[in-house]
């Protein structure tokens, strides 16, 4: 039943009872989650407990029936967290590793292409680091046997596959039945703070690991029969990536051949982004408007009220209207890319249409409730996964707030009995309303979960939002409009390109616009997870029922205020006793130390870190933060090899970068070699306001409590190698006997030095 139905008294106490039970067994089933993951107990026990409690409250009543059942969904929670993300199958690929205690191992194996290959191309420019030396080719493989020499047996799991092409290119296709030779290797477990553990997300997804091919000529059509079940998957995936290929050529012409409006076009409407648009992502997210990039509910709903729009067109036609938009989001589905959040925002899409045609009066709040248990039976890491959070708590504050702090915002209109014709500019008047209503409710929800998991916070993102949704809205529209009658007639979506064009180039410059103004986005310190979860429940307080002269919003407010001060100050501070502290951070061939005393903290080199950050934060700034630093003011860079600068320019503004010492080889090269790394790196932060200083041997430099003493290089060094010039400090605490040396890449010429001025 829908609040906006005016329900009885009666009928609404039913809604809320129902809302009761909904909300307390999603809870409950989350909790077990979180001890499924926690505690390494076997599936089995869980689930046993599980069913011996639901027994037990077959003969319960009342409010031992209500504890016993509960409890009965927290053991059925851990057991389905251990059976579905945490226990393998025995036949997987990945326990063929376990059994050989090998790393990885030299395997041949057949099953189905998942998706269109695609070219992985090497990073290109200045800074471009070379560990990818050759394009590749990256598809998926869901694997149905495993190759031996004594014969082929079963096998499941998926695959990422890698194919080198050097010698060729992958001809395969998606739904071909292939078979592929390669290294196996298993998922890694993480290397730094704040790294996602993939081998939980690839267990939960099904993938058994890695596979590595040289070159296209150890990928071959497989030689073994498959079953009806596999046929069939092979020729569904086949038409799916045909209707997929066919959609992103009608975008690529529509959208132009270059220019970041091409790329945010295929990016909204097909989910398709370009590597080197990394910069326009950039921008959207700092302002607040990351949900726009990302195919989600908001992407799903512009299209189920474009198809409601158009079907209106003809006249009310009742339980048709729901059917046929979950029709366009189904066809919508199958065209781009099924990931998570498509999948999950199509789910929701579906299942309040399934409602809406089942003519039965439903409330939305509840429903929504049942579709998060939903999904979290279909994919249990999500509960810690910040895009699902966000996506249904926004959607439930906008079922359950919205409409009461639209009126509290702005007043309730009274309605009369004078019937009056509505003018066009009252209309666009309460359109604006609702946008900065809807605007700014879901910024001050989502803003203490950002300031958490991200560190930032946007205070223009309400202006931002309401001026680009709009523009974003006609995008879709009309690209979804574009794509229906390509889909039809081939070419026929050319003639929308300029003005898509037009549009999406509008769209982010207005974002660039945005985001170039002074304090637009805000980095803050490291606060907890306790903190943003007091934050939200007093906003939401505000948002229903707080007033100007409510001293309990106030006093709430206040401790919030204050509890988040408290973390500011010390945000980043070592424990006491601690006067200098040290963490090595994984960086591949290249070298990267955070340095912490007393409240400041510092980089020692800064060597590029493979990956994308969770919320696509720099993965170096991702594991700064994590380890309790936010800020680090002083970055020192040894000498000029790439591994040990190439990821500076990723923290300059995430981790407040205001100095750069380095070695006068630096500079030096820089000027030598105006085309080279060195010289572009320094062109790059000079550009952004960072200060760099050459520095030498007898330079002193502090650190809060400690100070860093340079013993290399000297003034006059001319050693050939860069490795020599190599900054080498000596960090030490006052009143403190140890001290601790880094020394760079020193070599034979430098260390000799060293030993002669340092006996």
């Amino acid at each position: 039943m829908s609040e906006s139905g005016g329900p009885t008294q009666t009928a609404w106490s039913l809604v809320s009872r129902a809302r009761l039970r909904v909300l307390v067994a999603l809870a409950l089933f989350a909790l077990g989650l979180c001890l499924g993951r926690g505690l390494s107990v076997g599936a089995w026990v869980w689930l046993s407990v599980a069913l011996g409690l639901c027994a037990a409250g077959a003969l319960s009543r009342g409010w031992c029936w209500r504890v016993v059942m509960g409890l009965a969904v927290v053991c059925a929670g851990a057991g389905w967290m251990q059976a579905r993300v945490f226990e393998q199958s025995r036949n997987g690929l990945g326990a063929l590793l376990r059994l050989q205690g090998q790393a990885r191992a030299l395997v041949t194996v057949e099953g189905t292409v998942l998706g269109t290959p695609r070219t992985i191309v090497p990073p290109q420019g200045p800074l471009a680091f070379g560990f990818l030396s050759e394009a590749r080719t990256r598809l998926d493989v869901v694997v149905d046997t495993l190759v031996e020499a004594e014969g082929s047996r079963g096998a499941c799991g998926k695959l990422w596959v890698r194919v080198g092409q050097r010698r060729g290119l992958v001809t395969a296709r998606a739904g071909d039945r292939v078979r592929l030779t390669g290294w196996l290797e298993a998922v890694d477990a993480p290397l730094n703070p704040g790294e996602e553990d993939l081998r939980s997300y690839a267990a939960q997804e099904g993938f058994a690991g890695s596979l590595a091919l040289s070159g296209p000529e150890l990928l071959a059509p497989a030689a073994t029969h498959a079953g009806l079940f596999v046929r069939a998957r092979s020729e569904w995936l086949g038409w799916r990536a045909s209707l997929e290929d066919r959609a992103r050529d009608i975008l690529t012409r529509a959208a132009g051949r270059e220019g970041p409006g091409r790329a945010l076009l295929l990016g909204l409407v097909l989910g398709d982004y370009d590597p080197a648009s990394r910069e326009v992502r950039d921008a959207f997210a700092r302002q607040g408007l990351a949900h726009v990039l990302s195919i989600s509910g908001f992407h799903l709903s512009v299209m189920a009220l474009l198809t409601l729009s158009v079907l209106r067109f003809s006249g009310d036609r009742g339980w048709v209207e729901p059917v046929v938009v979950a029709c366009a989001v189904l066809l919508y589905v199958c065209i781009v890319p099924a990931s998570s959040p498509i999948v999950r925002s199509a789910a929701m899409v579906l299942a309040i249409m399934a409602a809406e045609a089942s003519g039965r009066r439903y409330d939305r709040l509840t429903l929504l409730a049942w579709i998060a248990m939903g999904l979290l039976v279909w994919r249990p890491l999500d509960l810690w996964n910040v895009g699902f959070q966000l996506s249904l708590g926004l959607t439930s504050a906008l079922f359950w707030l919205g409409p009461v702090f639209h009126a509290r915002l702005w007043g309730v209109r009274i309605e009369g009995l004078v019937r009056r014709e509505v003018r066009v500019a009252e209309v666009a008047v309460d359109w604006l309303k609702q946008g900065v209503s809807t605007a700014l409710m879901c910024w001050l929800l989502a803003a203490p979960l950002v300031m958490c998991r991200f560190g930032i916070i946007s205070p223009l993102a309400i202006a931002a939002t309401v001026l680009v949704t709009p523009l974003i809205v006609v995008v879709l529209w009309i690209g979804y409009g574009s794509l229906l009658v390509g889909l039809v007639v081939p070419g026929a979506a050319d003639a929308a390109g300029f003005v898509l064009q037009r549009l999406t180039g509008w769209a982010v410059r207005s974002v660039q616009l945005f985001d170039s103004v002074a304090w637009s986005a805000l980095r803050v310190p490291v606060v907890s997870g306790w903190w943003a979860g007091a934050a939200t429940l007093v906003v939401i307080y505000w948002c229903r029922w707080g007033h100007r002269r409510d001293w309990r919003a106030w006093s709430a407010s206040a401790v919030v205020a204050g509890w988040l001060t408290w973390q500011c100050v010390f945000s980043g501070g070592l424990h006491r006793g601690t006067a200098l502290r040290i963490d090595t951070l994984a960086v591949g061939n290249g070298t990267c130390h955070l340095l912490r005393s007393g409240n400041e903290g510092a980089l020692w080199d800064c060597g590029p870190m493979a990956g994308v950050g969770a919320g696509g934060a720099p993965p170096l700034v991702r594991a700064v933060r994590e380890l309790g630093a936010w800020q680090t003011p002083t970055v020192f860079i040894t000498h000029p090899d790439l591994d040990h600068f190439g990821g500076l320019l990723d923290v300059v503004e995430p981790l407040g970068v205001q100095r750069v010492v380095t070695c006068p080889r630096f500079l030096k090269q820089a000027a030598e070699q105006p085309d080279g790394p060195a010289a572009f790196m320094a062109r790059e932060l000079a550009r952004r306001g960072v200060e760099v200083r050459a520095a030498h041997a007898g330079a002193v430099f502090s650190i809060g409590d400690a100070t860093l003493t340079l013993l290399s290089p000297p003034p006059d060094a001319a050693w050939p190698l860069d490795n020599d010039h190599s900054l080498v400090g000596l960090w030490a605490v006052a009143g403190h006997a140890q001290a601790m040396l880094l020394t760079g890449d020193v070599q034979d010429d430098a260390i000799a030095a060293l030993a002669r001025a340092n006996p």
